[in-house]
């Protein structure tokens, strides 16, 4: 089971490998086990396996790991899930992403994450 994985482990797995794993075992990763991946077994990670991650986990990733999603998996993160980014990780959101932000994932924003979105971002909001 990919929950039972150590921390060595994780960082010593192959993109593909990193890819076999089902969106629930990436869903039973504990936040330390979150921290361990490289940004590019992040960058791997398939839109299913992003969405199956919690708020938590999701803010458990440093600057360069949450850099490394691919646009389009950062585009269908659920409103709860966006509410749990971090400041910095709200920055990091492309303006093209947030435009197509669904009014659900728009109100998932808090008044400090809005804050934080770049001006390009916030020009490009249409509610």
């Amino acid at each position: 089971m990919a929950s039972t994985l150590t921390v060595a482990q994780i960082s010593t797995l192959s993109a593909a490998a990193i890819q076999a794993l089902s969106p629930s075992d990436l869903a039973a990763f504990t936040v330390t086990q979150i921290r361990a991946l490289k940004t590019t077994q992040v960058a791997s990670l398939s839109g299913d396996q992003v969405s199956a991650l919690s708020a938590t986990q999701l803010a458990a990733l440093s600057v360069q790991q949450f850099a490394a999603i691919p646009a389009g998996d950062l585009a269908a993160l659920s409103a709860s899930q966006l509410a749990g980014l971090t400041a910095a990780q709200v920055k990091l959101l492309p303006a093209s992403v947030v435009s197509g932000f669904s009014a659900a994932q728009l109100a998932g924003l808090t008044s400090t994450q809005i804050a934080n979105l770049t001006t390009s971002a916030l020009s490009l909001i249409h509610i």
